[in-house]
């Protein structure tokens, strides 16, 4: 069992950082830290360059395929959710822009 010091010091360690946390639609709740708008975008930028070089495009960021199985998403996180899900089409869909 944990003592009252080293839970008021886990606690003091976690002030200040911030997470987003999303409800799943089986009711379950996953958590993110808050670099993970940085790691989704740089592995949807990995995914997207694979698809224009017709090599295999690597599978999501964990962040990215949660969001689109999430629920009750407030109005920013639902409009991700949906880019999300148009970016994944296009790098499922087997074209390549051809620029």
């Amino acid at each position: 069992m944990a003592s009252l010091k080293s839970t008021i010091r886990a606690l003091r360690n976690k002030v200040g950082q911030n997470y987003i946390t999303l409800k799943m639609m089986d009711g379950s709740t996953v958590q993110f830290g808050e670099n993970v708008w940085a790691e989704n975008f740089g592995a949807n930028s990995a995914r997207l360059n694979a698809h224009y070089r017709g090599e295999p495009v690597p599978d999501p960021h964990p962040f990215g395929a949660a969001l689109k199985k999430a629920r009750n998403l407030g109005a920013d996180l639902a409009r991700e959710a949906e880019r999300q899900v148009l970016l994944d089409n296009q790098v499922s869909s087997g074209r390549r822009h051809m620029g």
